[in-house]
């Protein structure tokens, strides 16, 4: 999907939507457009059969591959060229939240991790994609948006 910065004027709306079934205990299965589902679960310690990533697990991938795929948008608009990128991202959240403890956040307090990008690019440009990447990226932006402290490190290597 090619991504116009031209048409800033008129909203360009664009919906995604998801179905999902419970399949037993913590365990749902989700699809996706016309893929595989995506099975949703929790491991063992919290009730249950580890079939799959727990739903902030898959916050966190979404995460990573959001931050990826504007890599490539903006790098490609700002005419830098890279070699590879590694995503390495820890959330942290307090699971009192969950337990509905009151006054305690449930989802992510702090996103940690580093980004390493191979690039020969300067460090100016290489800061600028990593700029817009941080004001652009949905995902990111959505974190953000909610509080979580984005204590991310983009890497030039």
């Amino acid at each position: 999907m090619a991504i116009s910065v031209e048409s800033q004027g008129e909203p360009k709306l664009f919906s995604v939507r998801v179905r999902g079934d419970w399949a037993g205990g913590v365990r749902t299965n989700v699809w996706v457009r016309s893929f595989d589902p995506i099975v949703i679960d929790e491991p063992a310690m919290l009730g249950g059969s580890d079939a799959g990533p727990n739903p902030v697990e898959y916050v966190l991938a979404a995460l990573a591959g959001c931050a990826s795929v504007m890599l490539a948008v903006v790098a490609q608009e700002k005419g830098m060229t890279y070699e590879d990128a590694h995503f390495d991202l820890v959330g942290t959240l307090d699971v009192r939240g969950l337990e509905g403890v009151e006054g305690v956040c449930p989802f992510f307090s702090v996103v940690k991790g580093t980004i390493k990008v191979k690039t020969a690019a300067s460090d100016e440009l290489f800061q600028s994609v990593v700029a817009d990447i941080e004001r652009r990226c949905p995902v990111y932006t959505m974190m953000k948006a909610a509080g979580v402290e984005m204590a991310i490190r983009w890497e030039k290597v």
